[in-house]
């Protein structure tokens, strides 16, 4: 736990650059999902006490009636927590070994402590035993906040983070999927699969492996974009 929340923290002295794609999940007359329409977002985000994203493109097909999405809150699913993730808020339990990218991991369930406050995680995580560098985490936040005398629940989707290892021992955001089926949406939530995918810090392109990550096409690259600064990577400035 230590490891890893150093690492995180290491982030919030970072400025990141994201690409976030989020496609509309329509149903058929089989209640099965179908692709629908594409919003493509480019921008900044720097992490911290009080994280900022900044919109440097975006490309808007649909949009929700009441709500409209935080994009700053899609480029946080790199994170398993990005205030503390310690044994004062959390509890891991060991579920055995597995492989992944080609290498042998602990894998441990993840809940909150009965005491944490706040939102927290709660889900699997896979861990390097040689450097305790956490590589993959898949589950949701778990967030109700009350506000006056009722309650209102704030929609943290559930998410799979990846991490890309560019020099040995030296791991960097990679991409992030999350989505909603149809089967599960309501009027508060809509059915939709997204897409994250972050710089690798060498070349300023997107650092995903595959450019059908999360089971989704590619998404051309609009010409209009604006690429990333010369600072924008993933290292201490």
């Amino acid at each position: 736990m230590a490891h890893e929340e150093e690492w995180e923290s290491s982030l919030w002295l970072v400025c990141l650059y994201v690409e976030i794609t989020i496609q509309k999940l329509n149903k058929d007359r089989q209640n099965l999902p179908v692709p629908g329409a594409v919003n493509y977002y480019q921008g900044e985000v720097t992490f911290g006490m009080k994280p900022k994203f900044r919109k440097i493109f975006e490309r808007v097909n649909w949009r929700r009636f009441l709500w409209e999405f935080n994009l700053g809150g899609f480029a946080e699913m790199c994170f398993v927590d990005p205030g503390h993730f310690d044994s004062l808020n959390y509890e891991l339990k060991y579920s055995g070994d597995e492989m992944l990218l080609g290498r042998r991991c602990w894998v441990y369930q993840v809940k909150p402590r009965k005491n944490s406050k706040g939102w927290q995680f709660a889900g699997t995580i896979w861990v390097l035993p040689e450097e305790l560098t956490l590589i993959r985490a898949e589950g949701a936040y778990q967030p109700m906040h009350k506000i006056l005398w009722f309650l209102v629940e704030d929609h943290w989707f559930s998410f799979d983070f990846l991490r890309k290892e560019i020099s040995p021992g030296h791991w960097v955001p990679d991409s992030a999927c999350t989505r909603v089926d149809v089967a599960a949406s309501d009027f508060t939530q809509p059915a939709f699969q997204g897409r994250i995918r972050y710089v690798n810090g060498g070349k300023d392109k997107p650092s995903a492996a595959s450019e059908g990550a999360c089971g989704m096409g590619l998404v051309q690259f609009p010409t209009r974009a604006v690429q990333p600064e010369a600072n924008s990577r993933v290292n201490q400035k």
